[in-house]
Formats: C-alpha cells, sequence, structure tokens
C-alpha cells in the first residue's frame, strides 16, 4: 500500500495527490503513468505521473472526479493509504531539441504536461504553453508552467480567465505568428482529436498522450488497444505517446465510453466514502522402487489384474447446474475409494515413462504407489519433492499429453493411469487434514535471486529455489500474486483458495512477495544487482494479446480473452460490489480453439449469455484445447461453429458490435504445427448477429523486461539473438586482480525460445550460482507447467559416423522431419497410435526439437525414433539400428531364451548351469514378465503379446536393449526361476564381450534329428509315408524374384542378397541372372512334393512356417491353387485391403502418379486410398481362373494351367505350425490355410490378423539410415479392433507338453505327431475360435 502525503484541492473536482511510491519516484520519466487500485474490488485506473522527487521518494498525481474509480480515489485524504500503485508505465516522452515547441494541455491533462514542458525547456527548446479549461477554476499548475515556459497562453471556454475560447484557437494563434517545429497535446480526447485535425493543417508534427481504458496497464489484456495508422496498438506498452495524425480518435472515443452506463449506475449506489486501510539414507531407501513396501505391493496382484481395473471417472457437478455457477469446481475430485483403485491400476514401472513425460520429472509411480497404501500425505510430500504447485497441476496440466501419453497402459491398449486425478486427490486431501507438510529445505547460503512474475513458472522457479538455500524474491506486476493462475484461468477450473494455499505454503519456505512492481519500470535490471541480486529469472508470461486486424475489430464490446478473463476473474467484475465493469453479452462469440477460448465461452454462459458459441477456423479435432474442457463446453450448452472464420465485425451507430462476418473454410494441408492449414472457400460466407465477441487467438510474449536490457537483442519469436553476452555500461573495464575473462559483465543466457501460447522465460546470470549450473536450470525450470516435453535425449548428426560418434544435431533433425513428412504422407493410419493428429505433430516437435538441442549418436538417435515409432502398434513401420560393426563396444550375455505359449524358457546357457535347461523365467532383475513385456512395448513396436515376446527374447541378450529396460542394472543380469522341477532357482549373468560369448562353452537344447530346416526342404516323416512336412523359412523363391528382374525393380539385389545370406545361408553368385536361375520356384517345389504324396496316397501335409517373416504374399497363391484348385478361387477370404496413395509408393513402383493413374485407368492424388478384397467371384470360374493363372507370381504357369481347375492333390488333413516369428507375408500363408480348413498348431503369430502391411523403404539423407513404411492396412476381421486381435492356434502346446520333448527345440512338431496318432485334428469353422 501507498501512503498518501499531501492532497491539495485544485478545484471542486480535481485534486492533486503527493503520494509515498519511492521505487517509481527514482525510476520515473517524463511520459510515465501509473496503475492505481483503490480498495479489493476497486478498479485499476491509469494515471499519468505530474511530478516525482527521487529525495522524497513520492509522485503527483492530479485526479479528477469523473467517474466511480476516481471518485474513489479522491474521497481519500492525507495519511490515507492506497491500495495498489503500480509503475512506472508506459514509453518515456521522446525529448529532443526540437526549435519552437507548442504543448496544449486541457483539464487534468496539464498535470502530466508539466514534466514534458520542463524537460523540452532544459532541452533548449523555445516552449510556448496553452493552457485550457472550461472556467478558471480547472485551470491548474499555472505558476508551474510559467516557471518552465517561454510564454504561457490561457484559455477558457466561459471567458472567466485568460481569453475565451478553444484551446485549438489559442495554438492557431502562435502557428500563424511564427514557426512552429513541434506540438504537444495532452487533454481529453476530443480536445486532442481537434489539436491534430489544426496541426495536421499546417503540416507540424504532434505528439498526443492517450489515457484509455486499461485493467493490467501491462500490455496482458488488450483492453488499451487503439488504431494507429490503420495498426492496431496497445497504449499500455506502445505509449501512451503517439503520433496524433495517426491516432484514430473516432474509435477511441467509442471504446472510451463503452462503460459509461454502468459507471452511471454505480455512481447512484456510491452513498459514502471507504477509505483505505493497511492491510537420512534409509528414507531414501523407502523412497527407492526396491523398498520393501513396494515390492510387497507389487506380489499383491498380478500385472493382468491391475491393467483388467477400469479408468475411474471423475465426479463432476450436473451440467445445467454448474453452467450457471461461476465459482464452484466443475471436478469435485476423487474419493479415497476411487483414488485407492485407480492407484492399483499403476504397474510401477522400473523404467516410468510417465516420469519422462512429467516435465517436472515427478516421481509418479512412488506417490501413486502411497496412495495404493494408504499413506496419502506421504503421497503429497512425494510431489513437493519437485513441483511447487501439485494441487494446481493435478487440475490444470495437460496430463493427457505429458505424462499419460507415456503410460505403458497405452501400450496394451487401454486408459492411461489417471495420474492427474490422484496427482490433486493427494494435494487435496493434505491441504483438507490441515497437516500441510513444507519440503526438506537446504542450509541458506545468503545468495539472492530474482523472480519476475508470478505465474506457474515464477512460483515453481521460487519453489526449488528456496529448496537449495537460495533467498529468494518474487517481483509481481499485478496486486494480485499467482499470474495467469489468478487472471485467467477461472475458479469453476482452478480455485482461488488451492492457489492461495501454494502461495502460502511458499511464503512458509520462506520466499518473499513484492507486489505491484514492475521490473524494467519500477526497478530496473541493474538496481536488482545493486541491491545484491546475483540472478533473474524472468517469468513474465506471454501476456500480450493477438487480434486479427481485420475491420471493424476494435468496436466497442469486442475484447481480448485477456481483458475479458481478467475483469472476471482477477477483478471480480460479475460481483455487484465490484467497481471493475464487464460487458455482459447475450449473444456471444469466443474466437479460437484452445483452453482460454474454453475458458471465454464458459466463464460467458454463467454470466448470462442466452448463446455462447466458439467459432474456430479448423475442424474439432484440431482444436488445441484439452478433449476435457471442450467435453465441459458442449455439456454446458456452448455451440461449436468449426471451419468458419471472422472476416468483418459490424458496430451499430453507437460503435457496439452488433454482427459478426464469418468465411466459411475447408482443410488444406497441414501447417508447421502439425494441423491442417484451413482454406477460405470463395464467396461462403455468412453473417450472425452477437453483442459481445471475445477475441482468444494466441498472445506474445510480454515485452517489459526484454525491452528495459540494453543490448539485447530479440528476433521474430523472441530468441535472443546476442546469445554470448550481455554487457553492462562498464564494458571493457577490469576490476582490479580480474584477468581478461573476468571482467564485470553480466553474463545473459537465453535458455529457451517462446513457447506457445505459454510464458516467455529466460534466466539473467548476473553471477555464477553454486550448487546449481546455467544449464541445470534451464533444463529443469524453463520446462515447468509447459505444453512441450524436454528431455535429456542425446541428439545425433553426420552421415559417416559410428554409431557412438557424435553427430550434428541440426542434421539429425532435419532426417526426422524427414521421417516425419514421409510416415504422414506414406503410412494409413499415422495418428490413430498417438491419440489423433494433433498429438502426432506435437510429439514429433517436441522430438525434434530435443534431437537439434542434445548431441547424441546414431545408436541413441535410433532408441528415440524407436520409441517414437512404437506409438505406431506396427511391426512393419522401423528404422533399422545401426549395423554390428557401429556397435564396437556393445556387450552380450551368453544366454538364449525361447517363447513357449505361456512364457519364456531358457534354450542356452552356459554348461555351468545346464541343470536349468527349460526352465521358466518369472522375473527380471527384480520385475515380473508382464511388466518387462509392457516396457518392451514402449521400445519397440509390438502387434499383440507374441510380438512383445518376439522382440524381447531377440533382443534381451544385448546389453544396450537391458539398459533400456533396466536404466540402473548393473553389469549383470539377474533371472528369477522356476525349474522343470518344479523348484526356485535364481541365475545371475554378466555382460560379456562378443569375443567372451564365443569362447563361453554353452549347452542349448537338443533338437530332432529328423528334421532339416532348409528352405523348401520337405520329406515323409513316417515310415508308411503317410505325413509329408514341408519346412518353408521365408515366402521368397525363385517367382518373386524373376518378377523383379522382369519389372526392374531397383530393390532386387538387397532382397536377393538377404536371401542368400539369411535363409539360404550360402554365397550368392556374382551374376545375378545365375543366382536367381538357380532358386527353386515355391510353386514348382509345391508340384513335385503333392504328386510325391498322391503317388502314396498320403493323407497328412504339415506346413511349418516357423521363425518364417514373411515375404512376398503372391507367389504362396499359387500353391493354395495347386492344393484346393478352383475351390481356392471360390472361397471368400474376407480380407480387406487399404492402400494409401503416396510419392513413397510411386517411388517403390518406380513410377510416378500421372503414369501411374494412365497404366490403371484411375485420377488418384496423393493422400487418396485404394480399396480392394479378397471377395471370391463365383459367377464365371473360367474366367476367375485364367485371370488368376495370367498375373500370377509363378516360375511355372505353366503348370498351373494343365490343372483345368482341379487340384493337384488335397491331403485329408493340413496343419500350419506357427510361432511368435511368423509374420507378413508368413502370416498371410497362415490365415489363406486357415482359412481354407487347415488345423493350426504351436504359438501364436506375433502379428496382428488386422494390422498394417506392405512396406515401403526409405534411407535418411543425412544419416544414411534405413528403415520400412507400411503402405496398407489389412483387416482380416472386418468389423473388429485393427490392432486387439491375435490369431490363436487350434493346437498350443503348455509347458508340461514341451517338459515331456525334454525342451526339444521342435517340440511343435514331436507334440503334433502324438496329436495326429492318437487322433487327427481338422477344424470344420475357421473363423470360429478367433472371434473371441
Amino acid at each position: 500500500m501507498n501512503k498518501i502525503i499531501s492532497k491539495e484541492h485544485f478545484s471542486e473536482k480535481v485534486f492533486k495527490l503527493v503520494i509515498e511510491a519511492p521505487l517509481i519516484a527514482k525510476s520515473r520519466k517524463a511520459g510515465h503513468f501509473v496503475i492505481v487500485r483503490v480498495g479489493e474490488k476497486g478498479e485499476r485506473m491509469p494515471l499519468t505521473i505530474a511530478e516525482a522527487d527521487p529525495v522524497k521518494g513520492t509522485i503527483t498525481l492530479v485526479v479528477q472526479e469523473v467517474g466511480l474509480s476516481s471518485t474513489r480515489l479522491c474521497e481519500l485524504n492525507e495519511g490515507d493509504y492506497i491500495t495498489d500503485v503500480v509503475g512506472p508505465l508506459g514509453q518515456a516522452t521522446h525529448i529532443d531539441n526540437f526549435g519552437t515547441v507548442v504543448c496544449a494541455g486541457g483539464g487534468v491533462g496539464v498535470a502530466p504536461m508539466l514534466p514534458i514542458v520542463q524537460a523540452l525547456k532544459a532541452a533548449g527548446n523555445r516552449v510556448i504553453t496553452v493552457l485550457a479549461g472550461r472556467t478558471k477554476e480547472l485551470i491548474i499548475l499555472e505558476k508551474e508552467m510559467r516557471e518552465s515556459s517561454d510564454e504561457v497562453i490561457i484559455m477558457t471556454d466561459d471567458g472567466s480567465y485568460g481569453r475565451k475560447g478553444l484551446v485549438t484557437e489559442g495554438v492557431e494563434e502562435v502557428i500563424k505568428r511564427e514557426k512552429v517545429n513541434k506540438c504537444f497535446a495532452i487533454g481529453p480526447a476530443i480536445m486532442m482529436k481537434f489539436v491534430c485535425l489544426l496541426t495536421k493543417k499546417y503540416e507540424i508534427p504532434t505528439d498526443v498522450s492517450l489515457n484509455t481504458i486499461m485493467v493490467d496497464g501491462t500490455g496482458m489484456c488488450g483492453a488499451c488497444r487503439i488504431t494507429i495508422g490503420g495498426k492496431t496498438k496497445f497504449v499500455c506498452v506502445d505509449g501512451p505517446e503517439f503520433d496524433g495524425h495517426q491516432v484514430d480518435f473516432d474509435e477511441m472515443l467509442k471504446r472510451m465510453g463503452a462503460f459509461k452506463n454502468i459507471e452511471r449506475e454505480e455512481m447512484h449506489k456510491l452513498e459514502e466514502p471507504q477509505t483505505c486501510q493497511a492491510t537420512g539414507e534409509n528414507m531414501e531407501d523407502e523412497k527407492s522402487r526396491n523398498a520393501a513396501w513396494r515390492q510387497e505391493l507389487r506380489k499383491s496382484m498380478k500385472a493382468k489384474e491391475r491393467t483388467a481395473i477400469p479408468r475411474v471417472e471423475m465426479n463432476e457437478l450436473d451440467a445445467e447446474y454448474r453452467s450457471h455457477s461461476r465459482k464452484e469446481e466443475v471436478n469435485q475430485g476423487l474419493t479415497k475409494e476411487q483414488a485407492l483403485t485407480e492407484a492399483k491400476r499403476c504397474l510401477d514401472c522400473a523404467n516410468p515413462g510417465c516420469t519422462e513425460g512429467c516435465p517436472v520429472g515427478i516421481d509418479i509411480p512412488r506417490f501413486i504407489k502411497n496412495i495404493e497404501r494408504g499413506e496419502f500425505l506421504e503421497a503429497a510430500k512425494t510431489l513437493k519433492e519437485t513441483s511447487a504447485l501439485p494441487a494446481v497441476c493435478g487440475r490444470v496440466c495437460p496430463q493427457e499429453k505429458q505424462c499419460e501419453s507415456k503410460c505403458i497402459h497405452l501400450k496394451m491398449n487401454e486408459k492411461p493411469v489417471a495420474i492427474g486425478y490422484l496427482e490433486r486427490f493427494a494435494a487435496d486431501y493434505e491441504r483438507e487434514s490441515g497437516q500441510i507438510s513444507i519440503p526438506e529445505i537446504k542450509e541458506k547460503n545468503g545468495i539472492k535471486v530474482a523472480v519476475i512474475g508470478s505465474g506457474p513458472a515464477g512460483l515453481s522457479f521460487a519453489g526449488d529455489m528456496a529448496k537449495y538455500g537460495y533467498d529468494v524474491t518474487v517481483f509481481e506486476a499485478l496486486h494480485e500474486i499467482g499470474g495467469v493462475l489468478k487472471y485467467g484461468i477461472p475458479e469453476f477450473r482452478l480455485p482461488n483458495k488451492v492457489v492461495d494455499v501454494e502461495i502460502d505454503n511458499l511464503a512458509k519456505m520462506g520466499v518473499e512477495f513484492v507486489k505491484d512492481c514492475i521490473i524494467g519500470k519500477t526497478l530496473s535490471v541493474e538496481q536488482l544487482e545493486e541491491e545484491g541480486f546475483k540472478g533473474i529469472f524472468v517469468a513474465s508470461g506471454a501476456g500480450l494479446p493477438n487480434f486479427m486486424n481485420i475491420p471493424g475489430e476494435n468496436s466497442i464490446n469486442i475484447l481480448s480473452s485477456n481483458e475479458y478473463l481478467t475483469r472476471v476473474n482477477l477483478m471480480d467484475a460479475a460481483s455487484e460490489d465490484s467497481d471493475t465493469p464487464v460487458p455482459f453479452g447475450k449473444c456471444v462469440a469466443v474466437i479460437g480453439g484452445g483452453n482460454t477460448a474454453m475458458d471465454s465461452v464458459r466463464t460467458a454462459r454463467r454470466l448470462g449469455a442466452a448463446r455462447a458459441l466458439i467459432i474456430y477456423r479448423r475442424s474439432e479435432e484440431e482444436m488445441p484445447a484439452r478433449i476435457e474442457e471442450v467435453k465441459h463446453a458442449k455439456e454446458e450448452g456452448v455451440e461449436f461453429l468449426t471451419l468458419h472464420n471472422p472476416i468483418e465485425y459490424i458496430a451499430d451507430e453507437q460503435g457496439k458490435v452488433k454482427q459478426v462476418v464469418l468465411q466459411k473454410m475447408e482443410l488444406g494441408e497441414p501447417d508447421a504445427s502439425g494441423r491442417r492449414s484451413p482454406v477460405p472457400i470463395p464467396g461462403a460466407t455468412e453473417t450472425i448477429d452477437i453483442d459481445l465477441a471475445i477475441v482468444s487467438v494466441g498472445v506474445s510474449p510480454n515485452p517489459i523486461v526484454p525491452s528495459s536490457i540494453k543490448g539485447l537483442e530479440l528476433g521474430r519469436r523472441w530468441r535472443c539473438r546476442n546469445r554470448r553476452s550481455y554487457r553492462n555500461p562498464c564494458h571493457g573495464r577490469r576490476t582490479k586482480g580480474s584477468s581478461s575473462d573476468e571482467r564485470t559483465a553480466k553474463k545473459i543466457r537465453i535458455c529457451h525460445e517462446r513457447w506457445r501460447h505459454t510464458n516467455s522465460t529466460f534466466f539473467i546470470l548476473l553471477q555464477p550460482l553454486p550448487l546449481l549450473s546455467p544449464s541445470s536450470i534451464q533444463f529443469k525450470y524453463f520446462k515447468n507447467m509447459k505444453r512441450i516435453y524436454l528431455s535429456l535425449l542425446p541428439c545425433l548428426a553426420s552421415l559417416l559416423a559410428s554409431a557412438q560418434e557424435p553427430l550434428n544435431g541440426d542434421s539429425l533433425a532435419s532426417d526426422f522431419r524427414y521421417l516425419v513428412k514421409e510416415l504422414a504422407a506414406t503410412h494409413p493410419d499415422p495418428y490413430s497410435g498417438f491419440g489423433g493428429k494433433v498429438f502426432f505433430y506435437e510429439q514429433a516437435f517436441h522430438l525434434e526439437n530435443e534431437l537439434r538441442r542434445t548431441p547424441g549418436t546414431k545408436q541413441t538417435f535410433f532408441d528415440k525414433v524407436s520409441i517414437f515409432l512404437s506409438n505406431l502398434q506396427d511391426g512393419h513401420t522401423y528404422l533399422l539400428p545401426p549395423t554390428a560393426n557401429q556397435q564396437a563396444n556393445q556387450r552380450y550375455l551368453a544366454l538364449e531364451v525361447r517363447t513357449i505359449p505361456d512364457g519364456i524358457i531358457l534354450q542356452g546357457i552356459p554348461e555351468t548351469y545346464k541343470d536349468l535347461l527349460g526352465s521358466r523365467i518369472t522375473t527380471i532383475n527384480g520385475d515380473s514378465l508382464e511388466e518387462v513385456l509392457a516396457r518392451t512395448a514402449a521400445i519397440q513396436a509390438s502387434e499383440n503379446l507374441y510380438d512383445r515376446y518376439a522382440n524381447l527374447c531377440r533382443s534381451m541378450p544385448t546389453e544396450h536393449f537391458l539398459r533400456q529396460l533396466f536404466p540402473e542394472m548393473k553389469d549383470n543380469l539377474h533371472l528369477s526361476l522356476l525349474t522343470p522341477d518344479g523348484k526356485s532357482r535364481g541365475l545371475t549373468l554378466p555382460l560379456l564381450s562378443r569375443q567372451e560369448v564365443q569362447n563361453t562353452p554353452m549347452q542349448h537344447n537338443n533338437s530332432w534329428k529328423a528334421y532339416t530346416d532348409k528352405q523348401l526342404a520337405y520329406q515323409f516323416i513316417d515310415n508308411d509315408k503317410q505325413i509329408m512336412l514341408i519346412n518353408i523359412n521365408s515366402i521368397m523363391a525363385r517367382d518373386n524374384f524373376e518378377y523383379m528382374q522382369k519389372q526392374g525393380l531397383k530393390d532386387l539385389y538387397r532382397q536377393i542378397g538377404f536371401y542368400y545370406r539369411d535363409i539360404l545361408k550360402q554365397d550368392m553368385p556374382a551374376d545375378t541372372l545365375q543366382a536367381i536361375r538357380q532358386l527353386p520356384s515355391l510353386s514348382e517345389v509345391f508340384a513335385h512334393m503333392l504328386k510325391e504324396m498322391k503317388k502314396e496316397a498320403s493323407s497328412t501335409l504339415i506346413i511349418d512356417l516357423r521363425n518364417n517373416s514373411g515375404g512376398w504374399t503372391p507367389i504362396v497363391l499359387p500353391t493354395l491353387y495347386q492344393l484346393f484348385g478352383d475351390h481356392f478361387l471360390q472361397t471368400d477370404m474376407d480380407i480387406e485391403f487399404y492402400r494409401i496413395i503416396s510419392p513413397l509408393y510411386m517411388q517403390k513402383l518406380q513410377t510416378n502418379l500421372q503414369d501411374f493413374n494412365q497404366a490403371y485407368g484411375t485420377d488418384y492424388a496423393y493422400g487418396d486410398y485404394t480399396f480392394s478384397t479378397d471377395e471370391a467371384d463365383t459367377t464365371n470360374i473360367e474366367q476367375r481362373r485364367t485371370d488368376f493363372i495370367e498375373n500370377c507370381m509363378s516360375s511355372v504357369p505353366e503348370e498351373l494351367r494343365k490343372q483345368q481347375g482341379k487340384a493337384l492333390y488335397t491331403p485329408e488333413h493340413i496343419y500350419v505350425i506357427t510361432n511368435e516369428h511368423t509374420f507378413s507375408a508368413a502370416f498371410h500363408y497362415t490365415f489363406y490355410l486357415w482359412k481354407m480348413g487347415a488345423t493350426l498348431v504351436g504359438i501364436p503369430s506375433g502379428q496382428a490378423p488386422n494390422t498394417y502391411m506392405e512396406q515401403t523403404l526409405f534411407r535418411l539423407p543425412y544419416t544414411g539410415m534405413q528403415g520400412s513404411i507400411s503402405n496398407s492396412i489389412q483387416i482380416c476381421f472386418p468389423g473388429k479392433d485393427r490392432c486387439a486381435h491375435t490369431l490363436y492356434p487350434d493346437l498350443m502346446p503348455t509347458y508340461q507338453d514341451y517338459q515331456r520333448y525334454n525342451f526339444d527345440v521342435q517340440t511343435e512338431i514331436l507334440y503334433l505327431l502324438d496329436k495326429i496318432k492318437s487322433a487327427p485334428h481338422s477344424h470344420t469353422n475357421p473363423a470360429g475360435k478367433n472371434q473371441k
């Protein structure tokens, strides 16, 4: 509060107040103003400073009783206190030696003119002052003006003093008699308008000082906006002085009269004056994941039981009731029972992604597990270790884009744990219990740190620095602490009492708060340094509202969302006893689709709007607002008018908005944010009636602090250009004993660019701080409460670098951007796995920035990109890892494991432990198999449980993969086992070099000697030649390579090389044609095999597709025709295919879109989908057969023609053996055979029947790393969830079956042979089993 030192009565309604304000007096310059507030319900009122005495620490204000707020101020007397005085604000007057200057002051405008006259005279100008008023009593400060002017002319309307006439007459008299170089005019708006019209006629430059309606005075609300030269400017930030010839005075006059009727009503209520009154180590063990209590909790429920619990629903107020209740919170919180249930859903992951997704790094599993065991206060303490505002964050943080987006439940197609709900529950429980804890605070170090701004970023930083022992002072420009938490977010979302408790907690930690103080105005950065502050954290907020700059936008009753919400939330304008007015619209249009827009439109409903609309230029899918906020708005009766954009406002004769003209839009291509750009539909407009518009189209950083720092140059996006240093005026001078590297220069580090729709924040390091490095401050504090994810992930670069060599971040960020572009264009559904298109592009945006910021390697690049791609749950979309020679330092386990239908067993181990062969793995490094599989799904893409098994078994022996699963792992791995004889055993294996593993004597399970694993090898496996077994390791053969060679496909050499190297395990001939010719044909081999079976009248065919990762599906179709003849062609497979037309797909086909369309008689555009289905055509089987043979991919089509629709031979029983590695084309073959009546045996495939297919390859331009993107969707079970299915075999061996065959590698075959001997199996309803 500020004391009134003296009060002088100039006239009946004009008073001179001398106020105690030492900081403002010291910083004030001519032209500056202050914001004054009288009473806790008072309005914020701008007043220009007439005088200042830095020695006495006082400022002088001249006030005229005009409205309610000025009347309340004038009723105060000497010795009374003004509630708030904030400043100095605005730009100082530009003073120069212009020559002859005329200064025209009208009414109380004479007071702010006085310091300008004094400064002009001191600069050597000839100053002629014209004072004007209606009567003699309204002429003020005449004596002071005469002391600083060469001549004073006095004009009064009634002629009671000086000359009779208007101010313009006095000014024109001077102009006519002598040359005038400059004019200044301050007074009523109408007076300034006519002075400017006069001087414009004489071409005399004229500056005016505007005093418009304001709310905050710091550029946050936009209430003071005016049009200057056709552009919108803010008086509080850009002014108050402007070129008078550029000011739109008519618009300004209308805006200044916006609240006259409300003022008049309030003045009638004013009955009497109201005088303002002064106003341990064991503990660390308890926190560990390995603490006994957490281990017990994990053991108390199986992971499957936890994931089966449905996510809790938040209790909410009734929509109809709450739409009329402004201060009652909509979300009512969880009950104890709900919180306990929801906490049980958490799997307590060893490497929790949720903690990584939390901007402040809360130990989320620990606080949730404390809730699960009923230790609610301990949960709150855990939150406070890293978060200064847990109750706030639990309500308004976008958890669905941060911590919850990383929850392992999403990988299992389940809803994430309700982390935000639980955070709120714990914080509320502590507050309501009265047992509010204070975090542990280190011993005070005596170092002072200043925080500018008391919003969420500033408060969080203050709390953390206080915990480190720093003396923290928070400077706030407004009269309330809390920033956007108070002025921006309505109480129905975030009650003030919740924020106040968090602030009080910070005060108890030693944080000091200074209100009504603007750094850069009231105090400078230099003054803070003089007062001993060693560092300054600038969290001044993105409070400068954006407008659309369309016709009519400055009409009355068009407000920014900042102004509207500040009036209602901070100034309580909707209450009857508040001095601050706010328009109550009946038909309210809110422009925008973010959370602020939702807050505004929902507030308007609560203030009585009969119709409240959201007008948004994109579709609802692209809205950046939280899904919950959109849901609540709709429930409360808000209308959504999407794909519409305002292009003009129409006002009535009083200047009040009455209509808005809307341009109808359609969506075009995605812009930089990832959202599809809105494109106007020519000629499509719509006009709707409104009486209030609230503009919520984004904000910019508050410019006051950056603009007050000399030498700090900011770019278009508010990034600091001169990053290296910012030096004070003693630049270059050395203090005694200092070296050239120790100059007394202030080091400024701008640690983050402006965040979209969030705070503008940076750190000024005046001196190095102990305990914390600038980089650690940069990482932790500048990401608080932001809609981005910052992590310590390294980034990459360099084309020829090894996997562990640091790479250039910009190059590798470009590689990732290239991948995202191709993914969006090529993948048939890149967005669903991320939760939607907005989330896809948001995660991509943040990952690209992380890669650019932090140096890294190809390996780290691969790791992070793989995690990103795992969201797709697509086994055909991946980035290939760095090659073996790039992983020279990799270590391994001497271990081999394999999947069985119900777990994982040891397949190969060092001879020392041979008695453990066949043992089932129950835990890995203390974590259950279910937990480890869930974490595997978060690292590598997987389509179902068995795909996770495959990934885990394949990668488990490698150190890098293990450290991804277990970041705190030592140099060995511990397995808990259940041996074949039912005993529990443990096994600890060290990490070894590749050579050490090769030198380790190993013991493996046996393999049935009668079995041959050669590609396309077939044999009778019984003496009676009744059972034929064929092994197909790959769906590749001469058939597809001949097709590729004829088509001239560029990928031929790579694929045939892979086939020789990995499938045949032999050297490839140098001559490619020779290499193709000497390969067997699949359909040719099948024909020979079936002829032998026919000769022996064999009853059973077993097709072994285990470990077959796929290839070319078309080459298996001829084998089905050979097996079933026309019956195959007449069988409906019920498979749907959707393929997207993309540039990468055209590249794969080695054509272009134009030629493609010409060849197929189509008119596709990029982004279009083709559709096909395997429906059978039974109307003309001859034509169907002819077409099939002509177009099939077979090296022996003539053999197929000879069949003439008949099968070569159809055995009575057909069995297909699969395992988790049966994938892609091999799965297709399995499915086709199953639909034709074959019996499936073994382990389910890792591929989902409804999934993505058809690889298109890519190579990243900078690193050269390669990968694949799916190009189509395959739906084997139409109408079913495309990701949730597993094709279960008809016969699945159990662990006991594997034990019976001594864990033989070929157990599935031995198991089947015994089943055949006992009773042959052939299912008759192929679809029945797998519809569950």
